[in-house]
């Protein structure tokens, strides 16, 4: 959030190319490989992005400004007491660190029955290994129409067969 800049929004195909990360005011590459990444904006994404056009667009550099200064946040420390932790007071909700949003997010999308390897694309792991591992239990045990395209292909195939006896 912290390096996200204009020009990593694709408004068009609706991703966000995520290709920076900040560490102690200090701009560099991911920390993987993976990390490097189109992430797709979904509706409430897109949403509040075009909302924060009007504030920092004509900028033409990062999105998330500090309201207070109205210069781009440098550290994650100033969002937490800037605007996470007063936000958090006013709303009623315990603190919670920022960075559960992205379990949540995970946590969310596998509940409602996403792919795992997508999720796993989206967070920015190379494999679905990391997302079985630590969301697993968020992963539907049972697809209520599980089988059935296996169902499908046998019964095709034994179709076929019997045509030709």
């Amino acid at each position: 959030m912290i390096t996200l800049e204009w020009g990593d929004v694709d408004f068009q195909r609706g991703v966000v190319r995520v290709r920076r990360a900040s560490v102690r005011k200090v701009v560099k590459t991911t920390k993987t490989m993976s990390g490097e990444r189109d992430v797709k904006l979904l509706t409430p994404a897109l949403e509040a992005l075009n909302a924060q056009v009007s504030f920092t667009f004509s900028a033409n550099g990062r999105i998330f400004h500090n309201p207070k200064t109205n210069s781009p946040w440098e550290t994650d420390g100033q969002i937490r007491k800037t605007a996470w932790i007063p936000i958090l007071k006013a709303a009623n909700v315990p603190y919670r660190n920022p960075y559960q949003t992205r379990h949540t997010y995970a946590s969310m999308l596998l509940s409602a029955g996403e792919d795992p390897m997508w999720v796993a694309h989206q967070m920015g792991h190379a494999d679905w290994g990391m997302i079985r591992k630590t969301y697993g239990r968020w992963i539907p045990d049972m697809n209520p129409v599980a089988g059935r395209k296996i169902e499908h292909l046998w019964s095709q195939h034994g179709q076929n067969e019997n045509k030709g006896l």
